[in-house]
């Protein structure tokens, strides 16, 4: 079995994940006969398939409430309490386990969001070697390679929705969309603290306001209006629970700084990526812009976090909402 259809066993996985999210607690899926591409899903409730049948070339996949046990591919810990797992009777290839160990914990979104009643957010950036995602200017075309751009898509493909804020969109103008792999389109979302006089949004662009940007003249088409906090923005914690009454469990949030910011301050990124590439900008901009902190001890430390090498850079990921103090 290649690499392509191992993607696709992965994007059918996340269906069925998401279909039964609502009503099991937990969820065991199983490929039989990986050259057949033959599925089933179970629920935790529901029997595991017939020993009688052959399980050597199959795929078995997990949630626990305990740290597995016995020979697996790999073991990943999803959060507090849940783990998953990749066992051994599928003989993958190389490239193939390192694409289910990569994209395996965004499986198990949907069934987190249920337990959270918000989506969950997957924040994926590229930046220099000295923290920096764009030039001064705002040029960041490209920091990341073409092994980080195809990672993207398949970020973007495996979650409901993507958010960027208003100044990647003045000075990016991504288009959000599933290009470079095969996957179905996310929801497309626009963070906007004050809406450009005669904008008109793009079909398939949903613009997230602050209330008090409703007027007689603002449009109602593809604008979502929220009650803003105490400065005047629109709470994260509010655009996660709208899309989990729509429906959406998994968020991936691509910028920019002050959306990052926020996101990462009320301790609602639950996974955090960087990818570093070997590249230096110097004078430039920050992924973050956070209140400038006089102790170390004041500042997010990740106690859950791995380094692996893609591409030409590293992918640092860590457990977004399991920060520490030094």
């Amino acid at each position: 079995m290649d690499k392509l259809n191992h993607w696709r066993l992965l994007l059918a996985f996340r269906q069925m994940i998401k279909r039964k999210a609502a009503r099991a607690a937990a969820c065991r899926l199983w490929a039989f006969d990986l050259r057949s591409k033959h599925l089933r899903a179970f629920s935790e409730e529901e029997s595991k398939p017939s020993n009688k049948r052959s399980t050597e070339n199959s795929l078995l996949i997990g949630l626990d409430t305990e740290p597995p046990q016995g020979p697996a591919l790999a073991r990943f810990r999803i959060e507090q309490g849940a783990y998953a797992v990749l066992c051994d009777q599928a003989r993958l290839g190389p490239e193939a386990l390192e694409l289910w160990k990569r994209y395996l914990p965004l499986l198990f979104f949907p069934l987190q969001a249920v337990q959270k009643k918000r989506a969950l957010v997957f924040s994926h950036f590229a930046q220099s070697l000295d923290g920096c995602v764009a030039t001064h200017s705002g040029d960041s075309k490209w920091i990341g390679d073409r092994e980080n751009l195809i990672h993207a898509h398949r970020l973007r493909a495996l979650c409901d929705a993507v958010l960027v804020g208003h100044g990647t969109v003045k000075t990016d103008a991504p288009r959000l969309t599933v290009r470079h792999v095969e996957g179905p389109q996310p929801l497309r979302l626009w963070l906007c603290g004050n809406i450009p006089s005669a904008f008109k949004p793009e079909e398939n662009l949903h613009v997230l306001c602050p209330q008090n940007q409703q007027n007689e003249k603002t449009p109602t088409k593809n604008f979502v209006f929220f009650e803003p906090d105490k400065k005047g923005y629109v709470p994260p914690l509010s655009i996660l629970q709208w899309l989990y009454d729509k429906g959406h469990y998994a968020l991936l949030l691509e910028g920019g700084q002050r959306t990052a910011s926020s996101f990462l301050q009320t301790n609602l990124i639950d996974i955090l990526q960087l990818y570093i590439a070997p590249l230096i900008i110097g004078e430039g901009l920050s992924a973050f812009a956070l209140p400038k902190f006089e102790k170390l001890q004041q500042a997010p430390r990740f106690s859950t976090y791995t380094f692996e090498q893609i591409g030409e850079g590293i992918m640092f990921t860590a457990r977004g909402n399991e920060q520490s103090q030094v």
